[in-house]
């Protein structure tokens, strides 16, 4: 978004408090049932100017994605750790932190930037301290909102069962080692024994 790159601070918090409404209202009219209650039929929502033709439900959801594609584009441009790019890093840093309940709204989007975030945090030597503390701030944010989406809790229930099976492997296997200890040790102890009641019989 070109007016990201050359905004003040009190711009960038204004651009935050719409865009929260903004993409708000959207997510709330991508519900179907909300849609063909509110939104379904009006000329709000023509497909051309004076037309009775609306757009569809599909249509709607469609157009809105590709809004927040180029949403998501614009923000992960400007977080990096470059002190050419502070003003920008600075803006998109608070425009997100004002918009995070509504953005990013899905986990693909909230991974790459969580990834972004989390690189600028660990550059804290190379920014500044205001920086760092913003970055960090967003970062908690999304962390704790990636919690909430289905591709979280299935990625983290993925995890935890290749941790079960790994830890089952592992002990199936030194059950099993420990099984053949005591075996190898009584053959050990009968070959001794015949060897020793051969030496006692030649001794005789």
């Amino acid at each position: 978004m070109p007016a990201m790159h050359c905004c003040s601070e009190a711009e960038a918090e204004n651009f935050g408090i719409f865009f929260l409404e903004l993409f708000g209202l959207l997510n709330h009219w991508s519900k179907k049932s909300v849609w063909e209650k509110e939104c379904a039929g009006y000329s709000g929502f023509a497909k051309n100017f004076g037309s009775d033709q609306c757009i569809s439900h599909e249509e709607f959801v469609h157009i809105i994605n590709e809004s927040v594609n180029k949403r998501f584009a614009g923000k992960t441009l400007c977080l990096e750790a470059n002190p050419k790019m502070y003003m920008k890093t600075r803006c998109s840093l608070i425009i997100l932190n004002r918009m995070s309940p509504v953005f990013p709204n899905s986990y693909k989007n909230a991974e790459t930037i969580a990834n972004r975030l989390q690189a600028l945090v660990d550059a804290q030597k190379q920014i500044s301290k205001d920086l760092y503390t913003l970055a960090s701030r967003c970062n908690e944010q999304l962390k704790a909102k990636m919690k909430t989406f289905p591709e979280y809790i299935k990625e983290q229930q993925l995890k935890a069962d290749q941790e079960k099976q790994a830890e089952e492997a592992k002990a199936k296997a030194a059950k099993a080692q420990k099984s053949e200890k005591p075996k190898d040790s009584r053959e050990t102890n009968g070959k001794d024994g015949k060897e020793k009641s051969k030496g006692s019989e030649s001794f005789t």
